[in-house]
């Protein structure tokens, strides 16, 4: 069962997918993410997924949508990839993702400390580290309450981060 609002979120330490600012060149290493260090700057969503999750194909775009709404944001929105470099590479580059990628690789310690049973699974965490909002698959209602509370975080009215022609559905399950 996951992790549910007002639950302490569980601190990790997760290697980033890509990008030459995230490796520790005097190691030769990809630094490690913190949520801790995450929540420094503000609150974060995590979105757990995998990348032959039929529903987190259609899901991430949309977050990232949110993201890419909202570019000063000192709320966080990273990716969880339960997955291998390989899989999370192909993911971000054929879902067109530009969100920040963290991995947690089989066997999947950080999603099990997270209660994760299927994907998509959010976690919103306040910067007190307790979890605001958790929930599975894709939840419309839910996303408009996320964009919501990450543009009255940046001080900004919320963009929408889709439109009624789309036909976003209410509920698509993982």
């Amino acid at each position: 069962m996951i992790l549910k609002a007002g639950d302490g979120a569980p601190d990790f330490e997760l290697a980033w997918l890509t990008g030459k600012d995230e490796v520790d060149h005097a190691k030769g290493v990809p630094k490690l993410q913190s949520l801790k260090n995450l929540l420094e700057r503000g609150p974060a969503l995590l979105v757990f997924v995998k990348e032959d999750c039929p529903t987190c194909e259609y899901t991430l775009p949309l977050v990232d949508r949110i993201y890419q709404n909202y570019p000063g944001s000192k709320a966080s929105i990273v990716v969880i990839a339960q997955e291998g470099v390989f899989a999370a590479l192909k993911m971000v580059q054929d879902w067109g993702i530009h969100m920040p990628v963290l991995l947690d690789q089989d066997p999947f310690v950080v999603g099990e400390d997270y209660g994760l049973v299927f994907v998509p699974t959010f976690f919103s965490v306040g910067q007190d580290g307790k979890i605001v909002r958790s929930f599975e698959s894709f939840a419309r209602e839910e996303l408009k309450a996320i964009n919501e509370e990450i543009a009255r975080f940046s001080g900004v009215t919320p963009i929408p981060f889709f439109t009624v022609e789309e036909g976003v559905p209410a509920f698509r399950p993982g």
